[in-house]
């Protein structure tokens, strides 16, 4: 199978695919014949996107099945490990960890200036006064909030007010300290970032 990359590390393994339109899939990667039906007709992408997950599973943990709760977090059954996934056309990426982990693939699009109110920490927008690329930083810091919220217990909390990403420079990224908190407490974790083309890819892990 065509993996664009791995990351391994003793507690973590983390498959990225880039898709190619060689390639084919069977319909018995999605267990749900209605679920398969439906994105097949509605959003083919999305389909290939959720194949591709389930087939880097099935190479990585044969035995093993991906699960969702109700507010759409997955989890593994049996559930011995941790998961995450996170795909933008043509890539998708599936996280496995002894611990806690998020990870989130962002493509660099200029749209993404005109939501930035929406989703910057007042701390942030001082730092990014300074910053050499805009339009990258922002997406950077979009991908580590996200990639957080998927590894954060309370996740109705807004990334404007409750989730900072400390500043980093985009040629030195490898430990991005962030943190979720409120009036009570703060959570730190620290972000790795990597470039990947066009798309940045983030993967949060408690500090």
């Amino acid at each position: 199978m065509p993996i664009f990359k791995e990351i391994i590390s003793k507690q973590t393994q983390i498959l990225i695919w880039k898709y190619s339109e060689e390639e084919k899939f069977s319909a018995d990667l999605i267990s749900d014949e209605k679920e398969f039906e439906n994105l097949k007709q509605k959003s083919p992408k999305r389909l290939i996107e959720k194949q591709m997950v389930r087939h880097m599973l099935k190479k990585i943990l044969p035995n093993h099945k991906i699960r969702y709760y109700e507010n759409g977090q997955p989890y593994l059954e049996p559930f011995d490990k941790f998961v995450s996934v996170s795909h933008s056309f043509p890539y998708a990426v599936l996280a496995i960890s002894e611990k806690k982990i998020g990870v989130d693939i962002e493509q660099v699009k200029d749209r993404i200036d005109k939501i930035k109110h929406k989703f910057l920490h007042p701390k942030e927008i001082d730092w990014l006064s300074r910053a050499e690329s805009e339009i990258e930083h922002l997406t950077a810091i979009w991908c580590i909030k996200e990639a957080l919220f998927k590894i954060h217990s309370s996740k109705q909390w807004s990334f404007k007010e409750f989730y900072v990403v400390d500043e980093f420079f985009l040629d030195k990224f490898s430990k991005i300290k962030c943190k979720v908190f409120d009036k009570d407490k703060e959570d730190k974790f620290l972000a790795h970032l990597e470039k990947i083309g066009n798309y940045y890819l983030a993967i949060t892990e408690e500090e």
